[in-house]
């Protein structure tokens, strides 16, 4: 896959992330609890492949898979999958793949992680807590602490060491972060950190 074509996929889920996160502050002012978020992300991210032709798989989007008869309800490998048919029916290839763990131990997130590894996918998304490995906070730089921590560098690790990647393969890692004014809601949004791996 070109590049720019992995950057076009990128853009759209980050607008389509963004797009979740604004309607969640407009629709829920207050806490967004992590089942509610998984299903806003899914849907979002579903909707996403569903509106460029994808067959898509995902599991807890039921209304959906009700609505669209090119998706199917439960997970296929990843949280998320999108697939692209040719008009024989033969899988031409797998734009997006994405895994969603917010787990607070962080050896959950490597876990997930490590199927993305194995996905022969244009785009594979990461999509974690950011607060548990720095939050908001700003380093010197003025990037987050998030995509400066060790954790974020020992996944990207994994996907250097890992014998299988090529040259190209594209990650995108997306923190959901909150904070919460001092008489305020939370505030929610989500960052992003772009790695292709040498």
């Amino acid at each position: 896959m070109t590049m720019p074509k992995c950057n076009e996929i990128i853009k759209q889920v980050r607008n389509a992330l963004d797009t979740t996160v604004e309607n969640w502050s407009t629709k829920n002012a207050g806490y967004w609890p992590r089942p509610e978020c998984t299903k806003a992300v899914k849907e979002a991210l579903c909707l996403w492949g569903l509106q460029r032709g994808f067959f898509v798989c995902a599991g807890g989007v039921k209304e959906l898979v009700k609505a669209n008869p090119t998706m199917t309800q439960g997970e296929w490998l990843y949280d998320i999958t999108c697939l692209e048919y040719d008009r024989k029916g033969w899988l031409k290839r797998v734009p997006l793949v994405v895994e969603c763990e917010w787990g607070f131990k962080y050896e959950q997130v490597p876990k997930d992680f490590r199927k993305l590894l194995l996905a022969r996918a244009d785009v594979r998304v990461m999509i974690f807590n950011g607060n548990h490995w720095g939050g908001a906070r700003r380093q010197p730089d003025g990037r987050p602490a998030w995509a400066v921590s060790h954790h974020l560098q020992e996944l990207k690790r994994y996907a250097v060491k890992f014998k299988d990647s090529g040259s190209g393969d594209t990650y995108l890692f997306v923190a959901r972060l909150h904070d919460k004014g001092e008489n305020g809601p939370e505030n929610y949004r989500f960052d992003y950190e772009t790695f292709i791996v040498p």
